[in-house]
């Protein structure tokens, strides 16, 4: 019978008419052949299980083309030369690569997805049966020194040497079906076969030249094509598989065999609306749907943890109020890496059964990622980051406990290098853990540890591929790999987690595979280890690991690319976002369309022929992918997308749907699925009951009633009434109950020590930490109350940094101001020099690893150069004199806060400077304090709590000294460099830059007093936080611009801001004490306590989540004042 296309539109009945001839030949007892793509063979099992109602598949297989060609070539004698598995395949292209290191031009080895597109760009190329030496005449024809022209030269020169590689020797998947087209005719069992192709979206050449030889021997090949009438609006979409068909044609003619075509009539889908998206998707011109469409939905949710626990409760409540299966729903998207574990967490909440077609590589399992981390380790003399990798793993011989005790001192210790080699005894003799106990313990665990890491490096850095893969088995039985896999294997048996016992089983294979592929393929080739390491991740990156479904009444939950052959009454699509669906096109491996054009169009010029019909045809692959998706729901189509991504970060919606909305279903309402949609909890009452009481609690504490709030009460009153009344009760009742009882919070924040020390009693609390109270109460309970260990790494931070900035600078004030002469700017340099020198060798000296570089302390010498002429410049303006540095008053020197309680509250802290003045018999004084940061100061700020520093310094220092205020201010103490402008300085920019690091805060309202701190009126803003009022181009000395005012204070004023400094202090001690800790950052125009906050990760805040609101703390200066003098007439 030769070929016959069976060929028709979705819905025509192409998979129909397959199964019905199978039907016919089963019952006349005759053998049928049944191919399918790679990752559909399962999925078509059961598919013709259900369909023909058979146990067992008597006279029928399931075959993908690759496994087809395998038995070819075993029967016909084409078995001499080695069949490459993917892995194989991988391994001997990233040989090809290491092996032309420094050659290529456009190509580098560059990154394992980098790799894979160059990989699938040579399968495509050898699947067109493209001869590399037409590619480099092509090549020849383009511009010299093009981009294309280079990337066309590398992909030849990578296809010759992968082809070095398996000459005569090996066969990769292309070749193996090129072969078995040729093998075919000497194959017997083919004789009485009848082959049936289907669900191909594109058949590459190699395997329409191997259905053309079926054609010859077999009774009959089906070969099915979607198809549409080329007059018809979408005919584009179907061009791919039009032109598969004509190149079938030909080489069915070519080989004598007879080829027919029947063209199925198109039927109606059963779903009107999915008839008319099936006929609009892609029309040219698409006809408008009449009214508002009901089985196809458009949603938007604000992330993507939202849409998955919307389309969750979507599909519960199909099953609880329409009965359906779960084997009639499918939840699909583009990237299972985005919605995999959120949508399978979100079903197993609700208690529903799921097929997770997610198929992570071999190299992501932790026995493989600890194998490529040791290795890495090995090769790179034990860097850091790949042991502690590979400790981490899980299957480093040590427990995870042991795990985290060798990583945290590792850490902090700054081990790398031959460190990690030296026992802990000698290279730390007196260091001891922070419970006190010697590190003997530790040691046995690293030298566990590191000991056959040590041992397979000492077998060489550079060995045969052979030896290499000895040292990896070696390395595996020391560390007890396959007892480690064993034990898990047997862990998952025993908890009945049947997927992860497939996945286990699987690793372990694919290891020992890839071991033997690697020599088998490169065996006694020497090899750097740096390179066998990357050779190892190739191969074990090429192999997918994953789980058939155990049960056939189950939600599939997979990739849009992979969902073919389900018959499902709805689907809900995620992600349906801008760059996901479709897929943003990355340059890389593959060819772009319009490369894909130049190059056909100088191989033309050239004379010869060079086939890319795959290779331009990727669009093409996914638009008819989601077609076929978007068409396989009987009742239902939601397309979900999502507002912000998971770091919140805006996304826009995809243009496939804006297309939907706008052209073919131009009423399609939008369903909002954020937190008043009753679907995103339903069947999830403990999540909803959670968010509600969490939302009910911050109303009741003064935030904003929400729609959605209302929304989520609406739903748990509507599905769970005697669970609503519950929530309500205890939403008020623990309105009343503070976070901690009162005697956990003395306990927590009255330390006994230091209270013995200054012989007081009462809390004892810096101005730092009553302010973090005000920024957010959790994070003073963490700080204060828990005080976790903070990880000490040898690396110098940002902090660190700035503390040593600010040691610079208190010492150079001290030197600077004990001058009795004027101090220039290159003195004042010179000076500053003198102070870095021995920071610098002190920090050096204080870390063996990790500290400041070279080039660290040159930027810090050329940042505090600035200072040092900053601060010179403003000794020279001003008469204010150096009183105090690091002035530190204690308990003992201050009078105490009384609380309401009758407890009092000692006050520590430390003035990093203060200068006075005497004018006219009385005594000024300033203070100031150095920040690294960009910190402003409002007076909201003061009166809110989250700035009360400066204030209370002052009031301390004026009731020590008996003098007035002149003004507080922050000093910046680095700024971006000055840029150059002709090799010397640019003085209108060095302006700029002084302004940038001047004083910034509040001073008195009193012209002779800020006269004597900037006697030149000219340049007074580029020190001072004022402004001189201007007249003809020059400053009028004691008139200031209206802006200035706002930093300008009256006496009046800074004794009502050093009054409320203390009440809001005493206010904030006693809300600690009295256990109050409520996750509750604060927001303001220039501070966000959220933004560096170190306990982030332990609160859990997500404002998407009901009660999850800053405490917006903003307010006019004036007002605060209002408010500070009807509290002081209160007092």
């Amino acid at each position: 019978m030769g070929v016959i296309g069976i060929a028709g539109r979705e819905g025509s009945g192409k998979t129909r008419a397959c199964v019905e001839e199978i039907r016919a030949l089963l019952r006349r007892g005759e053998r049928a052949l049944y191919l399918v793509p790679e990752q559909d063979t399962v999925e078509a099992e059961l598919f013709l299980s259900r369909e023909l109602n058979l146990d067992v598949l008597w006279n029928l297989e399931v075959l993908s083309p690759t496994r087809l060609a395998q038995r070819i070539r075993g029967e016909a004698g084409g078995s001499a030369r080695v069949l490459l598995t993917d892995a194989g395949r991988a391994m001997a292209l990233k040989g090809a690569l290491l092996s032309l290191r420094g050659s290529l031009r456009y190509f580098s080895q560059g990154s394992q997805g980098a790799a894979d597109q160059i990989g699938d760009l040579l399968a495509e190329l050898k699947s067109g049966e493209n001869d590399p030496t037409l590619l480099r005449v092509a090549a020849d024809r383009m511009p010299a020194g093009s981009a294309l022209a280079q990337k066309v030269y590398d992909l030849v020169a990578l296809y010759e040497a992968y082809e070095d590689r398996l000459a005569g020797r090996y066969l990769d998947g292309e070749d193996a079906l090129r072969r078995s087209a040729e093998l075919a005719g000497a194959c017997g069992s083919l004789a009485d076969l009848t082959v049936f192709a289907d669900g191909f979206d594109v058949l590459p050449r190699t395997t329409l030249r191997l259905l053309a030889a079926l054609g010859a021997k077999c009774r009959a090949v089906y070969v099915t094509s979607a198809l549409s009438a080329p007059e018809a609006p979408d005919s584009a979409l179907f061009a791919p598989a039009r032109d598969a068909m004509h190149t079938l044609a030909r080489m069915c003619e070519e080989a004598g065999v007879r080829f027919s075509l029947r063209t199925l009539p198109d039927r109606a889908l059963p779903n009107p609306e999915i008839e008319h998206l099936a006929k609009n998707l892609y029309a040219d011109r698409p006809r408008r749907f009449a009214g508002a469409p009901r089985r196809v939905q458009a949603v938007q949710a604000r992330d993507p943890y939202m849409e998955a626990e919307r389309a969750a409760g979507y599909l519960f409540e199909k099953c609880r109020l329409e009965g359906w299966r779960y084997r009639d729903m499918a939840i699909v998207c583009a990237d299972m890496g985005v919605y995999g574990q959120r949508v399978r967490q979100a079903l197993e909440r609700r208690g529903m059964r799921a097929y997770i077609d997610q198929q992570p590589a071999a190299a992501d399992h932790p026995a493989a990622q600890y194998l490529l981390a040791a290795l890495a380790g090995a090769a790179r003399y034990y860097r850091q980051e790949d042991m502690l990798r590979a400790l981490k793993s899980g299957y480093a011989g040590v427990t995870a406990r042991e795990a985290d005790r060798l990583e945290l001192y590792a850490m902090e210790r700054g081990l790398e290098g031959r460190l990690w080699e030296v026992p802990i005894e000698e290279n730390d003799a007196q260091a001891r853990e922070e419970d006190g106990a010697p590190l003997r313990s530790l040691e046995e665990i690293r030298a566990r540890f590191v000991g056959p890491i040590r041992a397979f490096r000492e077998g060489g850095l550079t060995r045969s591929v052979r030896g290499f893969c000895e040292g990896v088995v070696r390395l595996m039985e020391e560390d007890d790999i396959a007892g480690q896999l064993a034990k898990d294997h047997a862990r998952c048996a025993q908890e009945g987690d049947v997927t992860r016992m497939q996945v286990v089983r699987q690793a372990q294979s694919a290891i020992n595979r890839v071991l033997d592929q690697a020599v088998e393929l490169c065996g006694e080739e020497q090899m750097r280890l740096e390179d066998f390491a990357r050779l190892l991740r190739a191969g074990l990156a090429a192999i997918s690991i994953g789980s058939i479904p155990m049960s056939p009444d189950a939600v599939y939950v997979g990739e849009i690319a992979r969902f073919s052959r389900r018959e499902v009454k709805i689907l809900y699509v995620l992600g349906t976002n801008a760059d996901s669906i479709p897929a943003r096109r990355q340059d890389g491996g593959t060819l772009q369309e319009d490369e894909s054009a130049e190059l056909l169009r100088a191989a033309r010029e050239a004379g010869v022929q060079i086939r890319l019909s795959r290779l331009s045809d990727r669009a093409a692959i996914e638009r008819m992918a989601l077609y076929r998706a978007f068409l396989a729901p009987k009742e239902e189509l939601v397309l979900s997308y999502a507002a912000v991504d998971a770091r919140g970060a805006a996304l826009r919606k995809s243009p496939l749907l804006l297309r939907l909305e706008g052209r073919v279903f131009p009423q399609m309402r939008e369903a909002c699925g954020l937190l008043g949609d009753r679907y995103v909890y339903a069947g999830a009452r403990q999540s909803m009951r959670e968010a509600l009481l969490a939302g009910l609690r911050a109303y009741l504490g003064g935030a904003r009633l929400t729609p959605e709030l209302l929304g989520l009460a609406g739903a748990l009153r509507e599905s769970a009434p005697a669970e609503y009344e519950q929530t309500l009760r205890s939403a008020i009742e623990g309105r009343r109950e503070p976070a901690l009882d009162a005697e956990t919070a003395h306990d927590l924040y009255l330390r006994a020590q230091k209270n013995a020390r200054y012989g007081v009693e009462g809390m004892i609390a810096s101005i730092s930490q009553l302010e973090s109270f005000a920024l957010c109460p959790f994070a003073h309970f963490v700080g204060y109350g828990l005080r976790p260990r903070e990880l000490k790494e040898p690396r110098m931070d940002a902090r660190e940094r700035g503390t040593l900035e600010h040691r610079a600078i208190e010492d150079f004030a001290g030197r600077l101001y004990a001058r009795q002469d004027e101090v220039g700017d290159e003195e004042a340099e010179r000076l500053m020099r003198e102070v870095l020198e021995p920071l610098f060798e002190e920090e050096s000296a204080h870390r063996r690893e990790g500290g400041l570089s070279r080039a660290n302390h040159q930027e810090i010498r050329r940042a505090m150069g600035r200072m040092s002429r900053l601060m010179a410049l403003q000794k020279r303006l001003s008469r204010f004199r150096v009183s105090a540095e690091e002035l530190a008053f204690t308990p003992a020197d201050t009078a105490p806060l009384s609380l309401p309680s009758g407890e009092r509250v000692y006050l520590e802290g430390k003035i990093d400077r203060v200068d006075v003045l005497n004018l006219h018999s009385d005594l000024y004084a300033r203070v100031i304090d150095y920040k690294t940061g960009n910190t402003a100061l409002g007076l909201d700020d003061v009166y809110f709590g989250l700035r009360l520093q400066l204030f209370l310094y002052l009031d301390a220092v004026l009731a020590l000294r008996g003098a007035k205020p002149a003004g507080v201010f922050y000093q910046k103490l680095s700024e971006a460099p000055m840029r150059l402008a002709g090799g010397r300085i640019d003085e209108k920019l060095a302006a700029r830059q002084r302004k940038k690091l001047r004083l910034t805060g509040f001073i008195l309202e009193d012209p002779d007093v800020i006269g004597q701190m900037c006697a030149d009126p000219e340049i007074m803003d580029q020190v001072l936080p004022v402004e001189p009022r201007t007249k003809g181009g020059r400053a009028l000395p004691g008139e200031f611009t209206e802006r200035s005012r706002s930093r300008m204070l009256s006496e009046e004023a800074f004794g009502l801001l050093r009054r409320h400094t203390r009440r809001k202090l005493a206010e904030l001690a006693g809300d600690a004490l009295a256990g109050k800790a409520a996750v509750s950052p604060a927001l303001t125009q220039d501070l966000d306590a959220c933004k560096y906050c170190r306990f982030r990760s332990i609160c859990g805040f997500d404002e998407s989540l009901p009660g999850c609101e800053r405490r917006n703390l903003q307010m006019d200066s004036e007002e605060v004042l209002q408010r500070m003098r009807k509290e002081d007439e209160n007092a």
